[in-house]
């Protein structure tokens, strides 16, 4: 298997493919990539607001997208990179989708799956990934230091 670092543009290329699949902007939203990220490797970011009388959420608006510089740093497969950027995009996805914070519920689950993704926990979207993810990480880390 072909490891590599990744960059900005494939995260937007990702992004794009997505968005054609479910009819939505979100390729258009911002990309922040932190090196203050250390315990996440993405993030998507919505703006919630809530009804203060009736403790509900009115409306989910989809802000952004946040990255981990070691997400980029480390060497990993295309299809590896993919998983989380597809991972995020779906939770920006479903939360649209349902006007809620659907977190990793039944939902997030069930969109996942519609796209063709197992869900498998809460960080990643295919098993392949774990062991081989963390190892990449764990040595871009240590080639950061």
């Amino acid at each position: 298997m072909m490891t590599r670092k990744h960059n900005v543009e494939d995260i937007r290329k990702i992004l794009e493919e997505m968005d054609n699949k479910g009819l939505s902007y979100f390729s258009k939203l911002p990309i922040k990539i932190s090196k203050r990220m250390t315990r996440s490797l993405g993030s998507a970011v919505s703006k919630v607001q809530w009804d203060i009388r009736t403790r509900e959420i009115v409306k989910v608006t989809p802000l952004e997208f946040k990255f981990s510089q070691y997400l980029l740093d480390a060497q990993l497969t295309d299809q590896q990179f993919k998983d989380i950027i597809v991972h995020e995009w779906t939770h920006l996805y479903a939360n649209n989708k349902y006007q809620d914070d659907c977190g990793h519920d039944f939902r997030y689950k069930a969109e996942c799956k519609k796209l063709g993704y197992d869900y498998v926990g809460g960080m990643y979207c295919s098993k392949e990934i774990g062991r081989a993810f963390t190892s990449a990480i764990r040595n871009a880390k240590m080639q950061v230091k």
